[in-house]
């Protein structure tokens, strides 16, 4: 495994090995040589690695493709037809819905029908009352056209 080591310090007292080997030293921590294999490393992985490709190291990354592309087929297929079962449940639950409120709306519309006769009804009854009011205090009174009463009260048993 390859380590990097830090460049060595200079030495207050000169070089030890010499003045040769010491300026070379000197030379080097003193430029980008120190990074020269960081960037030798990755450029010969990447053109000794990646410039070629034989036959079976290409079919077999097509074939691990080809498997791996079946099996997200096959969950997408079992996806999509979960997905239409779900579909067809809620159309179906939808279809309930409008039936039961179509059936809540005729319902609706027979009560409104009965409460419209009601309401005709108990209007007559009012009209009613009143003309019977004014007929026993006609009576009483002895004041109140019979023959007008009469014709009132004919009239409200027709309403």
């Amino acid at each position: 495994m390859f380590r990097w080591r830090d460049p060595p310090e200079k030495s207050p007292m000169g070089s030890p090995v010499g003045s040769l080997v010491g300026s070379l030293v000197e030379s080097l921590t003193g430029s980008y040589m120190w990074y020269l294999p960081l960037t030798a490393l990755p450029v010969w992985y990447l053109w000794g690695n990646w410039a070629y490709v034989s036959k079976a190291t290409f079919e077999s990354g097509v074939s691990t493709l080809n498997t791996a592309l079946g099996l997200v087929t096959s969950k997408l297929g079992r996806l999509v037809g979960r997905v239409d079962g779900l579909e067809s449940k809620t159309l179906l639950k939808l279809s309930e819905v409008r039936r039961d409120l179509a059936h809540v709306e005729s319902m609706i519309a027979t009560l409104m029908e009965k409460s419209n006769v009601i309401e005709a009804e108990t209007r007559c009854a009012a009209q009613g009352v009143k003309v019977l009011c004014r007929a026993v205090v006609g009576v009483v009174d002895e004041s109140v056209d019979k023959n007008k009463m009469l014709v009132e009260l004919r009239a409200v048993y027709n309403c």
